[in-house]
């Protein structure tokens, strides 16, 4: 899995694949956010961060992925010392973007973790909660098997006293 660029606006997290908006204090923003920004520069802060933009050019749009054409000669003419500065500064964005994205997923991990936690907690007083209704609910099954039981003995006790008293009544009656 290669790296993509991602808007580092709250929440957005759009994969950024041709165009995003790049501030002087190392965010990227999608072409939404990054609009937004670019039209309200003068009283905007960076909404990654918090740096406040001193000037319009805080903000610019960039192609993250540009064509042969400009790879092959946007750089020509420059002094050495000048591309290795621009390199250096490039690496240095993608460094500090993905130390951003490498925070920002140990967060959510960690807010995984925590929602897992307690889910798990949840889960053991639940089954906690029903093993004591099953447990119950088996010793009314018994209490009402036994009383069952003992009701059939009364049962079969009268029977066997009607059975008796027909016996002698009709025993009178002959």
């Amino acid at each position: 899995m290669s790296f993509q660029l991602v808007c580092n606006h709250k929440n957005c997290l759009k994969p950024i694949s041709n165009v995003g908006w790049v501030t002087a204090c190392l965010h990227i923003f999608c072409e939404d956010h990054g609009k937004q920004l670019k039209l309200r520069w003068e009283s905007m802060t960076c909404p990654a961060c918090g740096t406040h933009f001193e000037e319009e050019f805080a903000i610019n749009e960039r192609v993250v992925n540009p064509s042969k054409e400009f790879k092959s000669s946007d750089l020509l003419g420059l002094k050495p010392d000048i591309v290795l500065q621009i390199a250096s500064n490039a690496i240095n964005f993608w460094t500090h973007q993905c130390s951003l994205q490498m925070k920002m997923m140990r967060h959510k991990l960690d807010q995984y973790r925590s929602t897992l936690i307690t889910t798990k907690s949840e889960l053991e007083k639940n089954k906690e909660s029903y093993d004591n209704m099953i447990r119950k609910i088996h010793t009314k099954l018994y209490d009402a098997n036994k009383r069952i039981r003992q009701l059939s003995l009364e049962v079969s006790e009268k029977d066997r006293q009607i059975i008796k008293f027909q016996r002698t009544r009709c025993g009178f009656c002959s």
